[in-house]
């Protein structure tokens, strides 16, 4: 008795659909592992801090300024510091560790600040720089004051430059 043959046929275009479907969700995830592996600094600010046995800071109110590496790809801190809304800014020197300092993943620097030497109401942003020149910010200054200080930036150059 002979035995049953069976024959798959498997169309050109059923392959082709096949080999895109696969190829667009490769390049999915490559653009995915691109956005993960790439440096993400983040800033964040703690107002009305105290130390505790710390002679240094016996008796200031602190604000804290912590600058973490939530990215894989290590980056080297070399300042941290503030920017206030007329576009001056000042530089923090009490990081721990001393900067510049490299961070890899998952790893911060913590900033001390004397909370009387700032004002808080001209703050715009924390600022985090690299040894690239990229710059981190954490904004402080609400939205609308931001804008207000840059329309008013934008109207004095206007009229400088009609002068």
């Amino acid at each position: 008795m002979p035995q049953p043959h069976f024959t798959v046929t498997i169309s050109a275009s059923a392959v082709a659909w096949y080999a895109a479907i696969v190829s667009t969700l490769s390049s999915a995830v490559q653009f995915a592992n691109y956005l993960r592996d790439r440096v993400h600094v983040g800033i964040t600010v703690q107002k009305n801090m105290q130390t505790v046995n710390d002679p240094i800071h016996d008796g200031m109110t602190l604000t804290i300024v912590k600058v973490t590496n939530s990215g894989r790809r290590p980056v080297t801190i070399t300042n941290v510091g503030v920017m206030y809304l007329d576009d001056r800014g000042a530089i923090f020197t009490d990081n721990i560790p001393h900067i510049p300092s490299e961070l890899t993943e998952g790893k911060y620097i913590t900033t001390l600040a004397d909370q009387k030497k700032l004002r808080f109401d001209e703050i715009r942003y924390f600022v985090a720089y690299d040894a690239v020149g990229r710059e981190y910010r954490s904004h402080f200054a609400p939205r609308h004051r931001r804008i207000y200080w840059w329309f008013r930036r934008k109207l004095k150059l206007k009229t400088r430059d009609l002068a």
